[in-house]
């Protein structure tokens, strides 16, 4: 409950002091410090990931190219016999997770998933995406392959109006981006702390002379001046009273003034 006072008849609340924001200066230069870094750091860190972002899509775009045109050259090996699975599945200059199918209109004609291990005809939930997708020639772009997952695809019509799709698998740039990710986090939680202990140590540091400047005044003020003899004979050290210094302007300004008096 606050704490009231009779002020001129009246009941007067005493405030609160609020927690925020800080009051002590050691308190304000570490929030100050501490809010440009987080600053700085979430700015580099979302430029990295960006730039790295950028980058790991340049390469599965260069993949998925790379990935139809062996698709294409392969198949032309193949132009004089029927097209089968088993020889789908058996072509050449495909990597890890990649995808090749052939397409008359919207209807699959062969597909083939690439493992590691081994290569298999696409899942029936993959072929259901690919023959509802409305495919163009064009630039590299993402989709969502069901089972599979996101997918960087690429296609192209050939001789006879049979449609070439190609796609890389995402998931090791994905991969690399939530690493990324991860890594930036824990060197922003990192470097916070570094500069929250480091900023308060220094400051703390810094402010030993101004507590001491502090300290001989509050002794002045508590000095009883009723005696016959009223000398002050307190003064802020020379140590203090360094003027091209903020405290010791304040030193040397406080020692002026007991002179004085």
């Amino acid at each position: 409950p606050a704490v009231s006072d009779i002020c001129c008849g009246r009941p007067m609340a005493h405030s609160r002091v609020p927690w925020w924001p800080p009051r002590s200066l050691l308190s304000r230069l570490a929030v100050g410090v501490c809010a440009v870094v987080t600053v700085v750091l979430l700015a580099v860190g979302t430029v990295s990931i960006l730039t790295l972002r950028s980058y790991v899509t340049n390469v599965s775009d260069a993949q998925v190219g790379r990935a139809l045109t062996a698709f294409e050259y392969a198949l032309q090996d193949h132009a004089d016999g029927p097209l089968l699975a088993e020889e789908l599945t058996h072509f050449t200059g495909q990597g890890v997770d990649n995808v090749i199918a052939v397409l008359h209109g919207n209807e699959m004609v062969e597909s083939a998933v690439f493992y590691e291990r081994d290569s298999r005809p696409a899942p029936a939930d993959v072929v259901s995406v690919i023959e509802n997708h409305v495919w163009r020639n064009g630039p590299a772009f993402t989709i969502d392959l069901g089972s599979l997952g996101p997918y960087r695809v690429r296609s192209r019509t050939i001789e006879g109006g049979e449609r070439l799709v190609s796609a890389v698998s995402l998931a090791p740039a994905y991969r690399a981006l939530r690493e990324k990710t991860l890594w930036t986090l824990t060197l922003i939680v990192t470097a916070l702390a570094a500069t929250s202990m480091g900023t308060v140590a220094v400051v703390r540091s810094s402010l030993r002379p101004l507590r001491r400047v502090a300290a001989t005044a509050a002794q002045v003020a508590n000095l009883p001046l009723t005696d016959d003899d009223h000398r002050i004979t307190m003064r802020v050290r020379a140590t203090d009273t360094d003027p091209t210094t903020e405290v010791g302007i304040v030193g040397d300004t406080l020692n002026r003034l007991l002179d004085n008096v």
